[in-house]
This record gives structure tokens, C-alpha cells and sequence, in this order.
């Protein structure tokens, strides 16, 4: 018996249709065997450091003199120390002296021809570039004599290398590693024998600054580097002191923090931040509490101010071991503390002082060398040229190199 077939019975015995997918991957009547095909991985970017020069300022030179830059010294540095005759001097009456200063409008040290001419200030950021890249990546940025540059290191927080400062040359120089605050985490001077100097930076350092000192290195050579080490010793003048006064010019580092000579000032006054450097009297205009960071190395902390009131001053890293000595003007008053380093921070050390009205205070000094003797320093000079700035001296460069290391690379360092 045959079977008539008809379009129903051709579509009852049709199989089920197949189903592939455009892909080419597995289908429903007719599978197939997926092949694994991994995609290449991305390479993990890993953040790296990015100096950038964002401030340089160049101080007005110093006069130019065949006479070494002097130095701050002491009989016990002298051979005959030993069997020099000694004689006591007489104690103070009082324990707080007070004397009335007569002020003099010229300083009684040598005369010079210096010009008191404003500092110059890098403006244009192509030529900060052009110096980071010197900086970074070339043979290394010359520094000069009463140079100061400002750098950012943007760290990122997932950075897994170091950075190392190498500086190199024949002057003295001032290195500084700031916090994102703006406050020292490390101030040291280098005297041109200390050079080559290398130094790892850590990962809290936000901001690296460097300034050119200068200085004869025949004058340097017994001088150890550290906080202080010069900017305490040698003067062109007739002070030796770090600090400052209004007539400072002060240099702009983050925030309202300032260099000055041998230290940072802050204070918490309104401050216009547009220009590289700006004069200390604007930073205290508006403020009545200033801090001064700087060498512990200290003997003594200055406070000038424009009322009768001794104000409060407050110390991290020295302790104050007596009562303040004061010296009154018309117009002005000195008071002077005897301090002592203790090792709480350091080499570094704060002072800072309050007052009830803004804009009384005039300057603060930190200084080496007996109350007495700075007592008639006093009473014998400008209380507005005590502090000197810029460089000791015209003589010799440097030059900064910064090294962005991974965290493979080594070669062989930590800090001379």
C-alpha cells in the first residue's frame, strides 16, 4: 500500500530546524566545541611621581668684595682653649633686665655697595618647565647664589617607587622637604665640602625646596652639615641670626607658609599668595599668632612687638630655661628668652608667639651667643637689619638632580 504524500506529511517528517547563533558559538541541533580565547590582560598602570618647578626666585646679590664672608665663633673652637685664663663675669641684678635701646638708622658693619633692588620672580610657567626638565631629566638644575626654587612633588598616594635629591657644586646650599601643610619635615645646609649630597624622599614629603647660599669654601670647610649649619654661622653683616623682620622678603612655598632666612613662617592672617615672594611685613599685617621653624640649635628666641605687653610664646623642640629679658623703645619692644634644644623634634624646633592685637608683632630671631650679648647688639643697631636674606656671597653654583625610582631599582644609597 503506497502512502500518498501531501504538504502536511512532508511538514510532519521535516526535523526541527537548527538554530546558530551569528556569533558562531555553540547552537541547539548542532553543537560545536568552544575554543577558549583569553583576552590579554591590560598592564596595571602604575602612578609615578611628577616633580614640577612651581616657584624660583632670585634675591638681589650681595656686593661684591674681596673680604671672605665672616663667621660666628667661639673661644672653645680655639687651640689655646685649654689654658686660657678664664674670668666670671658678674650676675644680673635682676632676674628679668630692662633696658631702653638707642636705635640707630645704619648698621655699624662694614659698608657695602649692595643695592637694595626687589627679588626677581620665574613667571612664565614654559620657562619653569623647561627647568623641571633640566631638573628631572637632564644633567641636573644650576642653582646660583641667592637662588631659591620651589618644587611639587606630586607623590601619588599608590606610588610604589622613591625619589632621591642629588646635589652637587662648590657653594653652600639649603635643602628642605615640606608636608602637604606646608610644615618641615627635613632643613639642612650643605657646605661645598659635603657635596656630592644624596638624600631618598619620602613618601609624606610634599614640597622640596633649594636656595643658594653661596660662601668662600675655605670659610666653609669647618662647618658640619645640618639644620642651621650655615645660616647660623656666617653673616655679611654684623648679626648671625635666622628669623625675620617686615623688611624680609619672604618666599612663598603652599598655603600660608613662607621661607625666610634659615626657616619657615606661618601665621593666621589673610595673606595674598599671587606673587613668588612677598615682604614679611604683609604676611604679619593681619595676624597675631606667628610661628618661626628652624634650627633647635639655638641659644635664644627673640620676640620684637608694637605694645608694652610681653607676649605669650609658646616652644616644640627647646624648652625655655628662663625669664624673658626686655628692651623697651618709643615704639618698639625686645624681649629675649633663653632656650635649650631637647630632642623631642629633632633638629628642628617652633617658636611661636601670640598677641592680643593683629599686626603687633615685628619679628621673631632665633640666634646663638649669650643674652648679654645680644642685649648690646641691640642697643646698638636697626632692629630691622638683623636678619639678613639671599646669599652669604656671589661665589659658586650648584646643581639638583631628582630621580624617580621604581621600586626594583637600587643604587646603593640612602643619604650622605
Amino acid at each position: 500500500m503506497t502512502r500518498k504524500i501531501t504538504t502536511r506529511t512532508i511538514r510532519r517528517l521535516r526535523s526541527a530546524p537548527r538554530i546558530v547563533s551569528l556569533a558562531g558559538d555553540v547552537g541547539d541541533s548542532s553543537p560545536m566545541k568552544k575554543l577558549a580565547s583569553p583576552l590579554p590582560k591590560k598592564p596595571e598602570d602604575v602612578p609615578q611621581a611628577r616633580p614640577s618647578i612651581i616657584n624660583s626666585v632670585f634675591m638681589r646679590p650681595e656686593a661684591r668684595t674681596d673680604l671672605p664672608s665672616s663667621l660666628f665663633t667661639s673661644v672653645l673652637t680655639l687651640p689655646e682653649n685649654e689654658t686660657s685664663p678664664r674670668v666670671i663675669p658678674p650676675r644680673l641684678a635682676h632676674e628679668k633686665l630692662i633696658t631702653h635701646a638707642k636705635l640707630q638708622v645704619h648698621s655699624t658693619s662694614r659698608t657695602t655697595t649692595t643695592l637694595d633692588i626687589k627679588p626677581r620672580c620665574v613667571r612664565d610657567s614654559h620657562a619653569l618647565e623647561i627647568m623641571t626638565k633640566e631638573m628631572c631629566e637632564g644633567g641636573g638644575l644650576k642653582i646660583r647664589p641667592g637662588q631659591t626654587i620651589v618644587s611639587r612633588l606630586n607623590q601619588h598616594r599608590n606610588f610604589k617607587g622613591r625619589m632621591r635629591c642629588v646635589v652637587e657644586g662648590d657653594q653652600a646650599v639649603r635643602l628642605t622637604l615640606f608636608n602637604e601643610g606646608g610644615g618641615l619635615i627635613s632643613d639642612v645646609d650643605l657646605p661645598p665640602h659635603a657635596m656630592p649630597f644624596s638624600m631618598d624622599i619620602g613618601r609624606t614629603a610634599s614640597f622640596l625646596s633649594l636656595t643658594g647660599l653661596g660662601g668662600h669654601p675655605e670659610v666653609l670647610k669647618a662647618i658640619e652639615p645640618g639644620a642651621g649649619a650655615v645660616t647660623l654661622t656666617c653673616t655679611t653683616d654684623n648679626t648671625v641670626a635666622t628669623g625675620f623682620h617686615p623688611r624680609n622678603r619672604v618666599i612663598q612655598t603652599t598655603g600660608g607658609f613662607q621661607l625666610c632666612r634659615g626657616g619657615v613662617i606661618h601665621a593666621n592672617g589673610v595673606l595674598d599668595t599671587g606673587n613668588g615672594w612677598i615682604p614679611a611685613e604683609n604676611v604679619l599685617r593681619t595676624a597675631n599668632r606667628v610661628s618661626l621653624q628652624t634650627s633647635s640649635r639655638i641659644d635664644l628666641a627673640l620676640v620684637i612687638y608694637r605694645n608694652s605687653e610681653v607676649p605669650k610664646i609658646s616652644a616644640e623642640g627647646i624648652d625655655v630655661v628662663g625669664e624673658p629679658h626686655t628692651i623697651r623703645d618709643q615704639n618698639l619692644s625686645a624681649s629675649i628668652w633663653p632656650v635649650r634644644s631637647n630632642s623631642h623634634n629633632g633638629s628642628l624646633c617652633t617658636i611661636s608667639a601670640q598677641m592680643k592685637e593683629v599686626g603687633s608683632i615685628h619679628s621673631i630671631i632665633a640666634a646663638k651667643g649669650s643674652v648679654e650679648s645680644w642685649i648690646r647688639t641691640l642697643e646698638n643697631c636697626d632692629w630691622s637689619t638683623i636678619v639678613e636674606e639671599g646669599a652669604i656671597s656671589n661665589h659658586g653654583q650648584a646643581k639638583i638632580r631628582l630621580n624617580v625610582l621604581k621600586t626594583a631599582e637600587t643604587d646603593g644609597g640612602g643619604q650622605r
